[in-house]
């Protein structure tokens, strides 16, 4: 299957091109401000790379948040755009499943290790995060303990059980503040940001037992509505 993955959650967004086991990938590093002239060009880059054209893609998958309100926006409405114009199906995972998916791989490639909860964090701005947590079996299928809620961070790390492996965006602005007199483990900050090529490997190990959504219906995964629309809310603004 030749299939085109989206991660588009936080500003370092990527795109994948997955054929069979082979993946040709690109990342744009530029701000949300010019994501919009980028990214269909880096899609255009991936299929040059593997010599095919549009019209061959078979799927499209896509992370739908919680994350960046301008990247989902952006990910989203690109990734319901072609699978319209390819009439091919479309895949949506949750950021926080790809997050774990990538830190599942982790303590697959250590055997003794006794750890077999993850904990994904995300940015969610305001000085919280969004937060997860998976369990993982001895196969290495992981499956949600609890949904994903907004929490402050030490708190949240306060209240995990031992032993947990914690990885996430979230880190990147958090970890050199965090107190270590809880029972968690960080990944390395390479497995942080989320990745097109985890999405795409993602579907792929749940394909047999996955329906594509409706392209139509299919909207981002925010999380919270944004300061605007809570000032809003409370009155403060007019």
């Amino acid at each position: 299957m030749i299939q085109l993955a989206i991660e588009t959650s936080i500003r370092d967004f990527s795109i994948c091109l997955r054929i069979g086991q082979q993946t040709f990938q690109n990342r744009c590093e530029t701000p949300e401000a010019r994501a919009s002239a980028n990214l269909l060009p880096q899609i255009d880059a991936a299929l040059r790379q593997a010599n095919r054209r549009p019209d061959e893609v078979e799927a499209i998958s896509i992370s739908i948040g919680p994350g960046s309100f301008t990247g989902l926006r952006l990910g989203v409405a690109t990734a319901k755009t072609l699978a319209w114009a390819l009439d091919c199906p479309i895949y949506s995972v949750p950021s926080h499943a790809v997050i774990a998916w990538q830190a599942a791989q982790t303590l697959l490639s250590e055997p003794a290790s006794k750890t077999r909860q993850i904990a994904a964090v995300i940015d969610a701005q305001r000085g919280q995060w969004f937060s997860q947590v998976f369990e993982l079996d001895e196969k290495g299928d992981f499956a949600t303990r609890e949904p994903f809620s907004l929490v402050d961070p030490q708190t949240f790390l306060n209240s995990l059980e031992n032993p947990t492996l914690v990885s996430g965006p979230g880190l990147q602005r958090w970890h050199q503040k965090l107190k270590k007199n809880t029972p968690f483990e960080l990944t390395e900050p390479q497995h942080w940001t989320p990745r097109a090529s985890s999405v795409a490997e993602l579907v792929c190990s749940r394909i047999d037992n996955a329906s594509p959504v409706d392209a139509m219906q299919l909207v981002p995964v925010y999380g919270r509505k944004s300061a605007a629309e809570e000032k809003l809310l409370a009155g403060e603004l007019k």
